[in-house]
Order: structure tokens, then C-alpha cells, then sequence
């Protein structure tokens, strides 16, 4: 998407937090971005495949996992079933999304959605 690189190297440069979630498995994943070295590198080791969950989005897992491959105490499952810290730390996160199981499970994790599709 057009902006995407700039906005990564930002966040990357002044040291904010970031992670991939992606539905695509690792390998796929991989052949996508293989020639965008300077998209990727900047998420390090905080990348996370749909091979790395047991349950793929609507569920919030991909999410939680990238969360707490930052160190984040957001626990597991839905919203719902977390504790008031845990509640507190996912309001931290803020998702880009580009289809809707992925508000859906943006949502459910109790995080900040940005996306460039209509919800309806």
C-alpha cells in the first residue's frame, strides 16, 4: 500500500513497537515479500504467520501472539475472558487490517482497528 514503507521505517526509526499478523503461512509470506527486504526487516523476529496459531482470524490469536512477542501481557482468547490489566494492555495495540475476519479478530482481541474497507 502506498505509504506503507515510510510509515514502518517511522515507527521502526523511533523505536515503537511493531509486529506482523498475517493470515498467509510463513512460506507464503516469504515468496509475497521477498523482494521488499526494507518492509520486513524492520518487524525483526515479532512476525507472525497464520502456521504460528491454532486458530486463524476472526479468532484474536494472531494478534495476541504479536502482542506478546513484544513483550505485551494481553493474555489469551477474547476480551471478554481477560483480566482488567490484560484489558488495559490490548487497548494499547492499534491493528491495520485489510479484510473484515481481520476487524473481526482485531475486535475480539479489544484492540484499536484502522482498516481500508467498508464495514457494513
Amino acid at each position: 500500500m502506498p505509504g506503507a514503507v515510510k510509515l514502518i521505517t517511522h515507527l521502526h526509526q523511533h523505536s515503537i513497537p511493531i509486529a506482523i499478523a498475517t493470515g498467509s503461512d510463513r512460506r507464503v509470506l516469504e515468496l509475497k515479500t521477498s523482494h521488499l527486504p526494507e518492509l520486513i526487516e524492520p518487524f525483526g523476529s515479532h512476525t507472525i504467520c497464520a502456521d504460528d496459531v491454532e486458530r486463524g482470524k476472526p479468532n484474536p490469536d494472531i494478534f495476541l501472539k504479536a502482542a506478546q512477542s513484544l513483550g505485551r501481557n494481553v493474555g489469551r482468547g477474547d476480551y471478554e475472558r481477560s483480566t482488567t490489566e490484560q484489558r488495559e494492555e490490548r487497548t494499547k495495540g492499534l491493528v491495520f487490517e485489510d479484510a473484515i475476519p481481520g476487524v473481526q479478530a482485531a475486535v475480539r482481541a479489544g484492540m484499536q482497528g484502522l482498516n481500508d474497507i467498508p464495514i457494513c
